[in-house]
């Protein structure tokens, strides 16, 4: 690797790790309906107001050694893995793209997904306002990169109402739902990056990704249950946000390989 392309990738982490920061404020707050730039970051045990030096990516975990410096509690590692998370996803973006449009609109479409995931798996809702960041990120990936609004207009069209009839079809035959409506949105905006010719593969890796993910969330659950004092219930369910955010994560991936049928 050249320096210049080593100085573009290292920009790319950089900057990976400070939206990556972000990412776990919004997945935080955003699916609980707290206030995103209204108030400064606290620690969530004694609520103190954190310094700026503690809210430096990575660094202000290590130079605290995972502990609040006021009341000592433990930091959860949510903060540092999705910086580290989001750094990698960025430096991904910039491997496959360049330091280019297509690369800044991937690394947006990383960090959404991040958000999309963290939020889904610890609240069970995928957050309208990424939901709304993808789709306006696909709008403009639709415009520079990978021209076609038809396709995509017909691919948010057909993921969106597919999904939501079959939604409406299970909650009809088993009394229960069987798809969340963050989902059904989610899979309506996916369609404008991949247009319909493409969705039918989102929904197969989707749900080939949601059954093993499934499976291991019973297996967790189980194994919780065996731990736990506590005679509450776990829930059975489980997110399929992940599933469908890795889906269109290796599809929008993989199109740009120039395989047709993606």
């Amino acid at each position: 690797m050249n320096p210049l392309n080593l100085a573009w990738g290292a920009a790319f982490a950089l900057l990976g790790m400070v939206f990556g920061s972000f990412s776990s404020l919004l997945s935080y707050r955003l699916p609980r309906d707290l206030p995103v730039g209204m108030t400064r970051s606290a620690c969530p045990s004694c609520h103190h107001v954190l310094a700026a030096r503690d809210l430096v990516p990575l660094l202000g975990y290590v130079f605290q050694h995972g502990h609040c410096r006021w009341c000592q509690k433990a930091i959860s590692r949510r903060y540092p893995l999705m910086e580290l998370t989001c750094a990698l996803l960025f430096v991904v973006a910039f491997m496959a793209f360049g330091a280019s449009l297509s690369g800044v609109l991937f690394a947006g479409l990383s960090f959404a997904l991040l958000v999309v995931v963290v939020s889904d798996l610890e609240t069970y809702i995928i957050p309208d306002t990424m939901v709304i960041l993808v789709g306006v990120l696909g709008i403009l990936w639709r415009w520079k990169v990978v021209p076609g609004f038809g396709d995509a207009f017909l691919g948010a069209l057909l993921g969106g109402g597919l999904t939501l009839g079959l939604r409406a079809l299970f909650l009809l035959l088993r009394r229960k739902q069987g798809l969340g409506l963050g989902d059904v949105k989610f899979i309506a905006v996916a369609g404008i990056w991949l247009g319909f010719e493409a969705l039918p593969w989102l929904l197969v890796l989707g749900g080939s990704f949601g059954v093993v993910f499934g499976m291991a969330w019973q297996a967790r659950n189980r194994l919780c249950r065996k731990k736990r004092t506590s005679r509450r219930k776990l829930p059975s369910y489980f997110p399929f946000g992940p599933a469908l955010a890795f889906a269109l994560y290796l599809l929008v991936l993989i199109q740009q390989r120039g395989y047709p049928w993606f």
